[in-house]
């Protein structure tokens, strides 16, 4: 009887406890990596180069693109202000990134903002070996930094990204 009295608790603390790790960190199958999920891709905006046909890339690697440049996007809330990726060109290690109007408030947080939103982009971006360069373009039109200049052909691997190449 006294094994009973001691077993039923230790139970139910199990029982509990596998709940609560369940609920925390979710089912087995939701610890499944997911497809990220897709942002529309506008086949119709111009690129630098005048090529209006969209990129015939990998489409994982678009895939994870996308996702890492959504992920840059809501960590850093401050600096996007509410700018949404309309789409992505790469074309040649060339990335082109087109965002929605609101990208244009970043040239408002001054200097340190427009680097800090740079290189927020440009660090998600160096993870891709192929990508070698980076173009902001803002409703098709190369987005120039009040301080910063254009945003276009910029390395992204460069002096602020060192350290994580040498990863």
């Amino acid at each position: 009887m006294k094994w009973k009295v001691l077993i039923l608790p230790l139970l139910c603390i199990a029982v509990v406890a596998t709940g609560y790790v369940f609920a925390v960190r979710g089912s087995y199958h939701n610890s499944i990596p997911m497809p990220p999920r897709i942002i529309r891709h506008t086949p119709n905006v111009t690129g630098l180069q005048g090529n209006s046909a969209p990129i015939q890339t990998n489409s994982n690697l678009q895939a994870q693109l996308l996702a890492s440049i959504d992920s840059v996007i809501q960590s850093h809330p401050e600096l996007f202000n509410g700018a949404k990726l309309n789409s992505l060109n790469v074309e040649d290690g060339e990335i082109s990134l087109n965002f929605s109007k609101e990208f244009m408030q970043v040239s408002e947080i001054g200097d340190t903002g427009e680097s800090m939103a740079q290189n927020a982009l440009l660090n998600a971006l160096s993870k891709y070996p192929g990508i070698v360069k980076m173009s902001v373009l803002v409703d098709g039109q190369v987005y120039h930094g009040e301080h910063n200049g254009d945003w276009t052909d910029i390395p992204v691997r460069g002096v602020s990204n060192s350290s994580e190449d040498a990863q």
